[in-house]
């Protein structure tokens, strides 16, 4: 089928195969030979691969013994409707195996080779990135295959699994964009030399598109039985990206300085851990427990998530207007940099000034603005980025919702003009749904604060 031919690295691919399994309008053979195809390509990746290093020729043998499952022989498809219980956990163990070798593999730490530009194009870490985006497809289809052909493991399907991949997936998109710009500022300051700061922020980018690549097979439709190893694997890529920096500390920072810059990637964790462990826990009562982080930071944690996710998808998509990814990373910095500063700094107590509190609706408006000055036709061609782009202005609103209902407590602090005379107010306002922050429910787009008097050129 010609809809089965194309990119077999891109998530379109997969979601355009995966959508034809389920409506079943693929035929077994068809799928059939979409498996084997993508095997052999991913094969064919383990044999370059072992040019530059032998230990990938494991690899490369298990990608033969895979394929000799779901391989045509003679014209005949050998692996049966009756054959797949029999086998195809085995394939999904080995693929998985796989997957671990390849985001653990010693190329993906090693600094030396992160330190040129050209160097890291020509590398063998590039056939990584490759081989991750093709097992990930692999899987996410060879799952589809299963469920849909001979599922053993039924999956009941629960009220907030959408929300809680969502959640899960913008956490960590999160969680990266603020732990590589906190470890820049640490060896921006530090005596650390210019090429070894490349190096490390070399490291931690292909790290966090690896994981970000993983993070993909973060789907409803994946059993309960593979949940805690999409897990363990996501963990593993967080980790490794976190400890980076102990290779080098700095130390130019105060203990203050060091936990203000990544306190929002630390946050971003904690959020990502609350949801992975609602993903892979398949009772019921861990779904009814709330995440402790405040509606601010949660929704701050959501849009800059969302925001890194449609710059990363730009780029992915071959987008060569500059000005597009650095207008959104442009607003991802202000609530980063500007907005989650002053948030924490109440949130913990530090400051007893009402000044900088009424800075964050501005930041907030700011950044709101910016966002949707960017024109939609830039990214028509992509409905996953509009998607993210609408998701990311809900989450700018849920964030000014949430902060007008937490100011309430600096209210004796702030200035009266933040907080006009109801009378004076248009019936147009922003209303509070109610609902748990989970996917943003809004109402209405304008802001309750009004703050237009004070100076949005002064630096905070």
């Amino acid at each position: 089928m010609d809809i089965l031919n194309g990119d077999r690295t891109s998530s379109d691919y997969r979601n355009t195969v995966c959508y034809y399994i389920r409506a079943g309008k693929v035929s077994l053979c068809d799928l059939i030979e979409v498996l084997s195809d993508s095997i052999g390509e991913l094969q064919k990746v383990f044999v370059c691969a072992c040019s530059k290093d032998e230990k990938f020729s494991l690899l490369a043998d298990k990608m033969s013994f895979v394929q000799s499952i779901v391989a045509r022989k003679d014209g005949i498809v050998i692996y049966s409707i009756g054959g797949i219980l029999a086998q195809d956990h085995s394939v999904l163990d080995f693929l998985y195996d796989t997957l671990f070798s390849c985001i653990t593999a010693t190329c993906n730490k090693d600094l030396s080779e992160f330190t040129s530009p050209l160097l890291f194009r020509d590398s063998i870490r590039v056939q990584m990135l490759e081989a991750c985006a093709l097992l990930v497809n692999i899987i996410s289809i060879y799952h589809c295959f299963v469920q849909t052909y001979a599922p053993r493991h039924t999956i009941v399907p629960r009220d907030n699994d959408d929300e809680t991949v969502l959640h899960v997936q913008l956490a960590l998109s999160a969680y990266l964009n603020a732990l590589h710009a906190a470890k820049s500022y640490y060896y921006l300051m530090s005596v650390v030399p210019k090429g070894e700061k490349m190096a490390l922020s070399r490291f931690i980018l292909h790290n966090a598109e690896l994981a970000l690549k993983v993070s993909e097979l973060v789907d409803v439709d994946v059993p309960f039985f593979y949940r805690p190893r999409i897990g363990h694997l996501l963990y593993t890529m967080m980790d490794t990206i976190e400890n980076s920096y102990s290779i080098s500390r700095p130390d130019a920072l105060t203990d203050e300085e060091k936990v203000l810059h990544v306190s929002l990637a630390t946050e971003a964790r904690i959020v990502f851990n609350f949801y992975m462990n609602r993903y892979v826990t398949e009772s019921e009562a861990a779904c009814s427990i709330q995440s402790k982080t405040s509606p601010v930071v949660k929704a701050l944690i959501g849009a800059v998530g969302c925001m890194f996710l449609l710059c990363r998808e730009c780029l992915l998509q071959a987008k060569l207007d500059n000005s597009l990814t650095r207008d959104i990373k442009s607003c991802i910095t202000i609530l980063r940099d500007e907005v989650y500063p002053i948030v924490f700094s109440y949130e913990n107590e530090l400051v007893s000034t009402s000044a900088l509190a009424c800075v964050v609706p501005i930041h907030l408006s700011h950044a709101t603005k910016k966002l949707k000055a960017i024109s939609l036709d830039l990214l028509l061609n992509s409905a996953e980025s509009v998607a993210l782009y609408n998701i990311a202005s809900l989450y700018l609103e849920k964030a000014s919702s949430a902060w007008n209902i937490e100011a309430i407590k600096y209210r004796a602090m702030l200035p009266l003009y933040l907080f006009p005379n109801k009378k004076k107010q248009t019936t147009n306002t922003t209303t509070f749904t109610g609902a748990p922050l989970g996917t943003p429910q809004i109402t209405s787009s304008q802001q309750v604060f009004y703050a237009t008097d004070l100076d949005l050129t002064r630096k905070i």
